[in-house]
């Protein structure tokens, strides 16, 4: 569903180049959960936003960016990007637009307008009560709430591909399993390609079938998320995964 060869980004500000995605190989699958792993300023929103074509103007990507066999590259996202390729993005306060109350943003995005089919996916986000959330303004939200009505803006239209930007930053644990698992559900029953941009090693071990490893905006290590959690082949990713935090450990002495 989704080819990624020999990414590149650049950003030019001030009179300076830096390369911030270099060579980037990465494919997703129909019904593949895939994350995209590696600490903050490592490359990976660059990428998710040079897939979506949503670099800001100091960017620029040359390679090959490929979605159903069309290169975006080349043909643009008209008509794809928010219907069958979709983004939940990091931060929910600065996606969602302050002005416009959810019910009017659902809208304006989604096929089918029903007020009630509206209501039932935010239910399936685990919003308790849709209908006072679709009167509400992004500012009336708490923070999980509003990452669970862009993950709802995300599913709205029933995409093929969904790129989910660190999607879980501001929820508690419950509705964070809850969130991925309908992520999960959408890949194995709709065939929905699933790409988790993420630094947080436990929802990787957790969601994803397969993983790539980013540092310094290169791939240094890609496999299946078993296989490399549990014998990474590059320092890297055993420096990442000594990081995680554990909650027992032996006594001293």
């Amino acid at each position: 569903m989704l080819n990624v060869a020999g990414l590149e980004v650049v950003i030019r500000r001030r009179g300076t180049t830096a390369r911030v995605v270099r060579g980037l190989d990465l494919s997703v699958g129909a019904g593949q959960r895939v994350a995209l792993v590696g600490e903050s300023g490592s490359g990976k929103s660059m990428t998710a936003r040079a897939i979506m074509g949503l670099l800001p103007p100091t960017a620029s990507a040359t390679g090959h960016v490929r979605f159903d066999g069309t290169d975006l590259f080349e043909a643009g996202w008209a008509g794809l990007r928010g219907s069958r390729m979709t983004m939940v993005f990091q931060d929910p306060m600065s996606a969602l637009n302050p002005v416009f109350r959810v019910e009017d943003q659902l809208r304006a995005i989604a096929r089918s307008r029903e007020r009630s089919r509206l209501a039932a996916l935010l239910e399936s986000v685990a919003i308790r009560d849709p209908e006072r959330v679709l009167r509400s303004y992004p500012f009336q939200l708490s923070g999980g709430m509003a990452q669970r009505v862009l993950l709802a803006a995300a599913l709205v239209n029933e995409p093929e591909l969904i790129v989910a930007d660190e999607p879980a930053t501001a929820l508690d644990a419950e509705i964070q399993q809850l969130s991925l698992e309908l992520l999960a559900r959408r890949a194995r029953d709709e065939g929905t390609a699933v790409l988790l941009i993420t630094h947080h090693l436990g929802l990787v071990r957790a969601f994803a079938e397969q993983v790539y490893v980013m540092r310094e905006g290169e791939i240094v290590e890609r496999g299946p998320t078993r296989q490399i959690l549990r014998a990474p082949s590059h320092e890297y990713t055993r420096s990442l995964l000594a990081s995680v935090p554990r909650l027992s450990g032996a006594a001293d002495g």
